[in-house]
C-alpha cells in the first residue's frame, strides 16, 4: 500500500516555522501570534525571546525602553477590521527579572484588581472578563478574554482615559508555564491636556520561566501627536516607558506585602491543560487513513454491491 500524501502533511509541518531572534522584530512577532489556533509559532517566539533575554547585557538594555520594530498591518486589520496609521506609530519594550514565579505574577494580573494593584497609576479601571477567569487560572482554559475602561496617571500631570479589549494565553514551554497579553484600543484615548492626543496604543505583556522565577516583558506601540512645539519631540513615548517601568514595581511590591497569604498554590502540574494542538488533530488522522483503507482494499468497489445496502 502506498501513503497518501495527505498523511505527510502534518509530519511536514511539525516543525516551529521561523521566528525572530531579536527583541526589535520578537514583539510584534508575538503580538502577532497571540491567538494563532496553533500555538507553534508562539512556542517558537518565546523560545528566542527567551535566549535573548537570558543574556544580562541584553536586558540591562531595555530598562530605559528598548526601540522595536512596527506592528504588522494585516495583524492589526483581523483585530480591528482596519489598517491605523503605522508611519507614526512608535513602540518600546522594557524587560526585568522578578524573584516570583510565572503563576504568583499571572495570578496578581488576573485575579487582583488593577487598581488595587497600582493605586497610583489607575484613576480608576473597570475590567469585564468575556471569558471565565476561573477557568484560565485553574490551568483547564488556555485563554482569556476581557474588556477594560481606566484612567492612566502619566508625569507631566497627564490623565489618559481608554477602552481596550484584551486577550491571555497561556504556553508551555520547555522551561515551563509561559504567560502572553495583549490589549489594543477600541476607540481613541480621551486625555486632560491639549497638547496631547491618543489615537491608538497596542500592549503586550509577557512572563517567562527563570527556574523558580520569572523573566517579564512589556511592550507598547503608540500613535500619539504633539499639538505644540514647546513639548520635546518623542515625549509621549517616553511616558508610556515610565508607565511600563512602574507596573512591574507594583506587582512585585504587592507580591512581597502579601507573601504569606496573597496567591493560592498553583494546580497541580503546572502545565496547561490545554496540550499543544498539532496541525491536523487525530480525529482528521482516523478519517484520513480510514480513507486510504477504502481506497485500498482490494477487490473493493466504489459503490455498494446488490444486498450491502
Amino acid at each position: 500500500m502506498r501513503l497518501n500524501p495527505l498523511l505527510a502533511l502534518p509530519l511536514a509541518a511539525c516543525g516551529p516555522p521561523d521566528a525572530p531572534d531579536q527583541l526589535a522584530e520578537l514583539c510584534g512577532y508575538l503580538y502577532g501570534h497571540l491567538m494563532d489556533p496553533n500555538p507553534r509559532a508562539l512556542e517558537a517566539g518565546l523560545d528566542n525571546l527567551d535566549a535573548w533575554l537570558s543574556r544580562p547585557a541584553h536586558l540591562e538594555s531595555t530598562l530605559e525602553g528598548y526601540e522595536i520594530s512596527n506592528l504588522d498591518a494585516t495583524v492589526l486589520e483581523e483585530i480591528e477590521g482596519e489598517v491605523p496609521d503605522l508611519e507614526n506609530l512608535h513602540g518600546a519594550a522594557v524587560a526585568t527579572r522578578g524573584v516570583d514565579s510565572v503563576w504568583d505574577v499571572a495570578w496578581t494580573l488576573v485575579a487582583v484588581p488593577p487598581e488595587d494593584l497600582s493605586p497610583d497609576l489607575y484613576e480608576r479601571y473597570d475590567r469585564e472578563f468575556l471569558t471565565d477567569p476561573e477557568c484560565f487560572l485553574s490551568l483547564e482554559c488556555e485563554t482569556l478574554e476581557v474588556a477594560n475602561a481606566m484612567s492612566n496617571n502619566y508625569p507631566l500631570g497627564v490623565l489618559v482615559s481608554t477602552s481596550n479589549r484584551g486577550q491571555y494565553r497561556w504556553v508551555d514551554t520547555e522551561r515551563g508555564l509561559a504567560l502572553v497579553q495583549r490589549t489594543w484600543l477600541t476607540s481613541p484615548a480621551k486625555v486632560n491636556v491639549s497638547w496631547l492626543t491618543v489615537d491608538d496604543q497596542y500592549y503586550l505583556n509577557v512572563v517567562l520561566p527563570d527556574g523558580e522565577a520569572s523573566l517579564r516583558l512589556t511592550a507598547t506601540w503608540i500613535l500619539a501627536t504633539l499639538l505644540s512645539s514647546d513639548v520635546p519631540e518623542g515625549v509621549a513615548l517616553s511616558l508610556v516607558i515610565d508607565n511600563m517601568q512602574s507596573i512591574y514595581a507594583d506587582v512585585d511590591g504587592w507580591l512581597a506585602e502579601h507573601a504569606d497569604s496573597g496567591v493560592p498554590p498553583a494546580p497541580e502540574g503546572g502545565r496547561c491543560g490545554c496540550a499543544t494542538r498539532p496541525l491536523a488533530g487525530p480525529w482528521l488522522v482516523a478519517l484520513v487513513l480510514g480513507w486510504v483503507r477504502r481506497r485500498s482494499a482490494p477487490g473493493r468497489s466504489r459503490r455498494p454491491q446488490q444486498g450491502e445496502r
